[in-house]
This record gives C-alpha cells, structure tokens and sequence, in this order.
C-alpha cells in the first residue's frame, strides 16, 4: 500500500524526471507507438519501488532496463479492438458536451500523420515525436540523437513538405 509521503515522492520524482526519461525512450524504442507503453511500465515501478528510489538517476537505471525488457519479452499483436462494448453503451458513455465531429477529425487527421511517419525511417519518427510531442528545441534533439541540427532540420522539414504534398493528394 502507498502512503501519502510516498505519493508526493513520486510526483516529485515524476516531475523532475519525465523529460529526461521520455527523451531516452524515444531515442532507443524501435517503434515510435511502443514509447507511452513503455514509459508507463517504468513509472509503475518507480511506484512500487518508492521508497528504494533516492535520484533520477536509479529511474534512468530501470528506464533502460524496461526498454531491454520490452523488446525481448513483450512482442505485442498490433490489433485494435475498436469497440468492446455494444454501440448502445459507447454512444449513452458519449459526454454530451463535446464536439464528436472535431474529436473524430483531429484523431483521424493524427492517425494519417503518424501512418505516414510510419513509412519512413525510425530516425523521422523519433524527430517529429521529440519536436512535436516532448517540445524539444532542434538543437536539443540533435544532442540526443547524435546527429547535427542541419541534419535535424533538414528531417524535419522535408518530410513536412512531403507529409503536406501526401495530404493534399489524400483529400483529392
């Protein structure tokens, strides 16, 4: 059971140590969708083992472990159950203020983006999640990938004109 000291604990550790511990993952996952999977198993440690936790740096030590982990034990089938429920309970779970219309196009327009990411290299993927998703500076992601922020931008920008070009034929 976790007390009230060890919860503060955790949020403390989690706030000093996300960004870090997220870029790390990003940087070694071989599939950009595996990276929230891991990043909670990590954290679900740091929890049930609080109170052996006294730095960041004991959370980096089982961040890299959970990547070792992930990739030998846990190959996962990549099937999405859409509905688990009849349609008559999703729609009464509905909340009645929200726009369904705008919520189905933004996800639908970022699961053509990431569709299309998936096609490239994983070096792509990872930029755009940095960039975009952790709000990394172009410099910062060059220090963490190991490749000069030419090289970033350049990544960057060509598959976002590619990635605009891809849409525009889509919508045709």
């Amino acid at each position: 059971m976790v007390n009230q000291d060890d919860l503060k604990r955790f949020d403390e550790l989690y706030d000093n140590s996300y960004r870090d511990i997220s870029k790390y993952v990003v940087c070694h996952c071989s599939y950009i969708e595996d990276v929230k999977d891991i990043l909670q198993n990590i954290y679900l440690d740091v929890l049930k083992n609080i109170s052996q936790i006294d730095n960041e740096a004991y959370i980096m030590a089982i961040a890299k472990n959970k990547v070792k982990d992930y990739y030998r034990f846990h190959y996962k089938k990549r099937i999405k159950l859409l509905f688990e429920k009849e349609d008559k309970d999703i729609i009464a779970d509905i909340p009645s203020d929200i726009d369904i219309e705008r919520s189905f196009s933004v996800h639908y327009d970022v699961e053509i983006v990431w569709k299309y990411l998936k096609t490239k290299k994983v070096i792509i993927s990872q930029i755009f999640y940095l960039y975009y998703y952790l709000g990394l500076s172009l410099q910062e992601i060059s220090n963490e990938l190991n490749i000069s922020e030419s090289n970033v931008k350049n990544h960057l920008y060509r598959t976002l004109k590619e990635l605009k070009a891809y849409l525009e034929s889509e919508n045709q």
